[in-house]
């Protein structure tokens, strides 16, 4: 929402998040939490996000959830977005099965895909100096956090930059960081295959 706003986004993004350390999309399945904030029917889209070792642990279990949770949205009026994670750090070969796992689901389901993973790709090898993973090499770092909401962004305005809004309320980064960010953002979503859609609410 902070991404949109800085650039001027008409309309908003109004989002919600509900998500617990570690958990899997089983997990939300059965707590089923999740599924009464899908029913109450108000979102556009609905953002799926296994655990981090989903795609290379149990992606069959991933593929399951994801179709159980997709005839969920689909029936509350909304469209499913996977987040398609990165890779930790110092393991870039998970970014393979990472890949493959969210991209075949994604497929499958004709759901709207954002590929963050790739972009931390990107921009780890073009901008080294900006750190994205938090120090647990797993989570993400501010600047890995803001890279992840301009993907989301330009993929769910169907194809939006944040390429020159003000980074405002980001303080933690500079302007150049930022800048960089934006860039490669930009970039991953204006390339083939990220699932674009219109600008609406999110969950």
């Amino acid at each position: 929402m902070q991404v949109s706003g800085a650039a001027g986004g008409e309309p908003p993004i109004h989002a919600s998040m509900l998500a617990y350390p570690d958990w899997t999309l089983k997990q939300h399945w059965d707590d089923r939490g999740a599924l009464a904030e899908i029913r109450r029917g108000s979102w556009d889209f609905v953002v799926l996000q296994g655990h981090s070792l989903s795609t290379l642990e149990a992606r069959e279990r991933l593929h399951e959830y994801g179709r159980r949770f997709d005839s969920a949205i689909r029936e509350a009026g909304a469209r499913t977005v996977f987040f398609m994670t990165w890779a930790r750090r110092g393991r870039p070969e998970m970014l393979a099965a990472v890949r493959d796992g969210y991209g075949s689901i994604a497929a499958e389901l004709g759901a709207v895909l954002v590929p963050v993973g790739p972009a931390w790709q990107l921009a780890h090898e073009r901008h080294p100096e900006i750190h994205l993973w938090h120090v647990d090499g797993s989570h993400p770092s501010p600047a890995g956090t803001y890279l992840a909401a301009a993907m989301f962004y330009g993929v769910l305005t169907g194809g939006g930059s944040a390429v020159g809004a003000d980074h405002e309320g980001f303080g933690y980064l500079d302007t150049a960081e930022i800048r960089a960010l934006q860039e490669v953002a930009a970039e991953l979503v204006a390339g083939p295959s990220s699932g674009q859609e219109e600008d609406r609410d999110s969950a």
